[in-house]
């Protein structure tokens, strides 16, 4: 499917909802393959640490258990990640 457009009204919400919660907060991606840009952006926009940590489906959840434990939120990136995560 396209991908739609968020408007910079749009993005201001979505920034203005998510700053507070995450702004010094530990932010770990899972799933795919880390995009270069993509921490670095997040880092600025929301003030948190963040850290994309590449997987395939085939990688079991606990591969990545103790990486799990250090964060305070997780996203995950279901595409790319197997029943197991």
């Amino acid at each position: 499917p396209e991908e739609e457009t968020v408007t910079d009204e749009e993005m201001a919400r979505y920034l203005a909802t998510l700053r507070p919660v995450l702004a010094g907060r530990r932010l770990l991606i899972l799933g795919g393959t880390p995009r270069p840009h993509t921490c670095p952006e997040l880092v600025e926009m929301l003030g948190c640490q963040a850290e994309w940590v590449a997987s395939k489906k085939s990688d079991r959840a606990s591969k990545f258990r103790a990486r799990v434990e250090k964060t305070d939120y997780l996203l995950l990136v279901k595409n790319y990640a197997g029943h197991d995560m």
